[in-house]
């Protein structure tokens, strides 16, 4: 994310943050006003309906001969004064009531000076909800509906000497309003400050932001450069590696098949030097001609001839083992062009290289449609060259030969199969298959058992592999994995 969408995303939360905070801070307040109101209401109603029953009380004793009676004393005063009593709000009243059978008869409806007589509500009904309880005695405060069915924030109390009920109410709606417009007010210059912040912080943060986005890239680059350094250098590590056991194990093989013919050599030399010091000793001797040429028949036809063979053996499977590590060698070192390959067509030239040797075996052979790869065509062919012609050296004299290569894509990887229904490999030499110098059957085997070595090297500086799954009378199954080729995208392009 960019910084200045990561700003933008800033910008966001400091708004919703702002509104949660002037959310929670108005909703306070409300509260607050809300638990004032209704203390005002229940200090107000009841101080009214105290007052009354005072003047009830009085009246009962002093004004009894009034027309109507005292009651209509009374109910006349509280009129009066009423009459000359501003109230409160722009929806604050005061209502009183008495119940008369099923109905809430209202002696007055005092709002702003002007007294009324609102029309009876039936006493059952959802509506005068704080004047019904006053009427069955409760005291308190209540949010309902009054007798207009406005929602209404009411202080209830019984006047318990005239049977009538008294209501302070105001509608909850004018409660809100100072509140809701107060919030709205406030988010909106909240939104502006920080709309206006945001611009000019833009204004003059750009070019730093500018930079640091040059600095973050230059960063991500110098990261990713170094991150493939270090994968370049632990591939180079993991080739050091490879190469040091390939490396011991050169050493060791060589060392260990070597040893066997010059230890002949050294053998059957002494065996000629013993054969001179024969040939010596019957020439010095007084033996006469005759009996000389019978001592020394048997050293020149049988222990010189068979020395010097044994010694011409042992050179020759050195030379043949030197030949082998010149020719390892030379296959490590050579040039690589890694393009994409035609496997389809490279592996119908290895066929045709091998058609001799096809015929002559009698084998079925099975080409399935192969995908393409990365990699030098040369050593490529020299791969599966090498992997065919061993499917047709083990190939099992018991049944019809059969061989089919066929390949799919896999990770990222091309990956080709040559299988065959051969004499297959012991689990013994399933490790040691690509190991320098290793032949399975050294009478069926030719050559110096480099085959495989040489296609784990190629295949290795291919960025490639091989592995193999065998059962020993079955077959073989040899995989080897090479780069794919990468499909490019050609949308839009002409």
């Amino acid at each position: 994310m960019s910084a200045r969408k990561r700003f933008l995303v800033l910008v966001l939360i400091m708004i919703a943050a702002c509104g949660v905070g002037m959310a929670i801070m108005t909703i306070m307040l409300y509260r607050h006003n809300f638990e004032d109101h209704r203390e005002q209401l229940q200090t107000a109603v009841q101080s009214q309906a105290r007052l009354i029953e005072a003047m009830a009380r009085h009246d009962f004793i002093y004004e009894k001969n009034t027309p109507g009676g005292p009651t209509t004393a009374t109910l006349s005063q509280i009129v009066d004064a009423h009459e000359h009593y501003k109230g409160f709000g722009e929806t604050g009243e005061f209502t009183l009531a008495r119940r008369n059978g099923n109905f809430i008869v209202f002696v007055m409806r005092h709002r702003y000076g002007n007294v009324e007589h609102p029309e009876p509500v039936a006493f059952d009904s959802e509506l005068a909800e704080p004047m019904r309880r006053a009427l069955n005695g409760l005291s308190g405060t209540i949010i309902g509906l009054d007798y207009r069915g406005e929602m209404v924030l009411a202080a209830h109390e019984p006047v318990a000497v005239l049977n009538l009920g008294i209501v302070a109410k105001i509608d909850l709606n004018e409660i809100r309003a100072p509140f809701i417009r107060a919030g709205l007010s406030a988010a909106a210059i909240v939104l502006l400050v920080i709309l206006a912040g945001t611009a000019l912080f833009f204004r003059i943060g750009n070019p730093i932001i500018a930079q640091l986005e040059a600095y973050s890239r230059d960063l991500e680059r110098e990261i990713e450069e170094r991150k493939q350094a270090e994968e370049a250098r632990a591939r180079l590590n993991a080739q050091l590696e490879a190469k040091n056991k390939e490396l011991e194990q050169i050493v060791y093989v060589t060392s260990h098949d070597l040893r066997s013919p010059l230890v002949n050599i050294d053998g059957y030399g002494k065996e000629l030097e013993y054969a001179i010091d024969d040939i010596r000793r019957a020439l010095d001797s007084d033996k006469t001609p005759t009996e000389t040429l019978e001592a020394l028949a048997p050293l020149l036809a049988h222990d010189i001839p068979d020395a010097l063979r044994f010694i011409r053996t042992s050179t020759s499977k050195m030379d043949a083992l030197l030949a082998g590590l010149l020719k390892l060698s030379r296959s490590g070192r050579v040039a690589l062009t890694v393009d994409s390959l035609d496997m389809n067509e490279l592996i119908a030239k290895v066929i045709e290289a091998n058609e001799f040797q096809i015929k002559e075996a009698g084998t079925e052979l099975e080409v399935a449609q192969l995908p393409p790869c990365k990699g030098d065509a040369v050593q490529v062919n020299q791969v599966f060259s090498n992997l065919l012609g061993n499917a047709l050296q083990y190939l099992d004299p018991g049944r019809p030969g059969a061989i089919r290569i066929s390949g799919r894509i896999e990770a990222g990887r091309s990956v080709y199969c040559v299988e065959d229904n051969g004499t297959g490999i012991a689990p013994a030499h399933l490790q040691n298959i690509f190991e320098i110098f290793h032949r399975l059957d050294s009478a069926k085997s030719k050559g110096e058992g480099l085959g495989l070595t040489i296609v784990q090297q190629v295949l290795g500086r291919l960025s490639g592999d091989i592995w193999v799954e065998s059962e020993p009378g079955e077959g073989s199954r040899f995989y080897v994995a090479l780069p794919a080729v990468q499909k490019t995208n050609d949308k839009g392009k002409d």
